[in-house]
Order: structure tokens, then sequence, then C-alpha cells
């Protein structure tokens, strides 16, 4: 149909275009075609040569690299911003203190004066999240149990947690031992379980599932993580059944301030922060979403091997 098109002039031969196809394992492929036209002393077309070349894996690494250098620009510029911030911040808690004791007798001037030291505490908190967000740390590297960290975090969020919300818990029977921060560790598998939390606040039957095992890297992992160097990975897998994410939104997930949700509900933070203690350890974060399906996030720590 194509060839006879062009053979009549209806359509304009084109040299090169890329185009989605999808294999019979129903996985979706992008194919970058070269095309060239042969003609006859007329100059009328008779034959065209087409190939075709498979340039999927180039595709993802063209994006990760783009995203690397976005995060990499933000992380700059919110760095320089977050330690400015912060300076300003203690000079003005600082002046807070002193005015509280000066007002002491002042009932109504105090308490006016301790809000404002209170949301300047909050203030300082955001602060704290940015640049874990902009700069890698430097952690202890302790041998920790991934598995004990997210029995802690859910142990004691488990009353947070609405009665209503199915939580399902699926933990290696064996321990998955990693090198890092126990308190950053918690702190990712806390901030999942509040993002969690909020992207099924208006499913009719909400669940959330935590999933853990040992994880091998294949070429397909390979192939969208090449920086990657190591094989073994304790795998945590954060499910639920929420309102999903627009593709359009995908590659902002990771941005600090962006969120999906009301913005009175959340700071757009959680991500970000995650983003940035993952980076600190090593690891890799994958999410994988569709909208009215739901969410998952997968995070992959370098394993200790045990003998």
């Amino acid at each position: 149909m194509v060839f006879e098109k062009l053979i009549a002039g209806e359509i304009e031969p084109v040299e090169f275009y890329e185009n989605s196809v999808v294999t019979k394992d129903g996985k979706e492929r992008i194919v970058a075609w070269h095309n060239s036209v042969f003609r006859d002393e007329r100059g009328n077309i008779v034959s065209t040569l087409s190939s075709g070349e498979d340039i999927t894996d180039q595709k993802l690494l063209e994006q990760r690299l783009h995203h690397t250098q976005k995060m990499e620009a933000l992380g700059t510029l919110i760095g320089g911003i977050a330690h400015d911030f912060n300076n300003k911040m203690g000079g003005i808690t600082g002046n807070l203190y002193l005015a509280k004791k000066e007002a002491l007798a002042i009932p109504s001037i105090f308490n006016k004066l301790e809000i404002a030291e209170e949301l300047c505490f909050q203030m300082t908190g955001v602060i704290k999240q940015l640049i874990t967000f902009t700069q890698k740390e430097m952690i202890e590297e302790d041998e920790i149990s991934l598995n004990e960290c997210v029995k802690e975090v859910l142990g004691t969020h488990k009353f947070d947690v609405s009665e209503n919300i199915s939580l399902y818990i699926d933990l290696a029977e064996n321990d998955l031992y990693i090198r890092g921060s126990p308190m950053q560790i918690k702190q990712i598998v806390n901030n999942l379980l509040e993002n969690a939390v909020d992207a099924i606040a208006d499913v009719l039957h909400p669940a959330i599932q935590f999933e853990s095992g040992m994880f091998e890297a294949d070429d397909d992992f390979r192939s969208r993580h090449p920086e990657q160097k190591n094989t073994l990975f304790a795998h945590l897998e954060v499910k639920d059944n929420g309102t999903g994410i627009p593709h359009e939104d995908m590659e902002h997930i990771f941005e600090p301030f962006f969120t999906t949700k009301n913005k009175i509900i959340g700071q757009g933070l959680g991500l970000s922060v995650v983003y940035g203690l993952v980076q600190n350890h090593n690891g890799i974060i994958d999410i994988n979403s569709s909208p009215g399906l739901g969410t998952s996030v997968h995070i992959y720590l370098p394993l200790i091997e045990k003998e």
C-alpha cells in the first residue's frame, strides 16, 4: 500500500523515521528505519530499500542521561538555595529564642513567638530533606537487614494506617543484608508507605503490599541501568492499587516539590528524598505506574553475599 502510494507520487519518500513496534511477547520496541528509493531514467520510483535497527536500548540510555543531567542541575540549584536558607533560618530561630526570654511576662506575645519558632522548625525540616536530595552524603557502612528495617517501620506505623486499608507484607524468608544507614533505609520505607497511603485515599478497596527478595541483575535490568556494576541486590517492592501516575508526569516524579496530590496534602518531597537516599546507597529506584491501576516502586540495593 505504501509502495503503491510512492509509485503514484501520493506521498514523498522519507529517508529516516522511527516508530514503535510490538514484539510477539508483547514488548514494545523502537525501530529506526533507513529508506532508499531507486528511480528509472525518467525519475519515477521503481523500487525501495528499507532497513530497520532496534534502537530501544539507545533511547533508554538517552532518557536516563537526560534525567541524570536534569537531576544534577536541579540539585546544584536547590542545594545552593537550601544551604543559604538554612543559614538564615538559624539566625531567625536564634533571635526568636532570645525574644521569647524577654517576652515571658507577656503571654500574648510569647505565644505568637512560639508559633513563629515552630514554623521555623518545620521549614528547617523541609530544608534538611532538600539537602538530602541534592547531595550524596557519606554514610556509615553498617551491615543491616533490609527486612528488619521494613518490619520496624511498619510496626511503628501500623496504628497510623487506616483500618480500611489492606496491608500485605511478604518479606523474604532469609535476611537480606546490605551496607548503609539504618536511619536512611527506614526513611525510604516510611516515605514509600506515606506515598502509597496518599495514593489510595479515594479507592473503594485500598491495598498496599510490601514485598522483598533477592534479585539477580538480568540483561533487561543491565540495559536499563548500565552504570550499575553489582549483580545481586536486595529488592524491595511497594505496590498500591491507587490512582496511578499519568504517563506525562513520570519524568517529573523525582523532582522536588513536584506532586500529583492536592498541594495542601503534600509538599512533593517524598520521592525526591527517596531518590537521594537510594543514590546514597549506590542503589536503583524504578517506578511502574498506570492511571487507575496503581503504582509499583522498586528499590534495588547492593546485597552483601553471605558465605
